[in-house]
């Protein structure tokens, strides 16, 4: 899958230790995200499935860190790259 940005809401990082796991996580899987998106992806996740504004991720390992994140990447528009407007 590629994947073109995650959007973002600035706030203050509050579980820097989980930001920096989510961080390699990405990289180990070829993706670069910045430190204020991978707290994005993580707060939707928190937010979206348990209801909560940041939950643990110390008994999950990076594949399943991986994949809860996943579903909130932005997808790249093919149309749009292949376009000549781009160009």
């Amino acid at each position: 899958m590629d994947y073109r940005r995650i959007k973002i809401k600035k706030e203050k990082l509050q579980f820097p230790k989980d930001i920096l796991r989510i961080h390699m996580v990405l990289i180990d899987r070829g993706f670069f995200a910045t430190h204020e998106e991978c707290d994005e992806l993580w707060r939707r996740y928190s937010e979206d499935y348990w209801c909560a504004g940041w939950v643990t991720m110390s008994d999950m390992s990076d594949i399943e860190v991986f994949d809860a994140i996943k579903n909130y990447f932005e997808p790249i528009d093919y149309v749009a790259l292949d376009s000549e407007q781009n160009l």
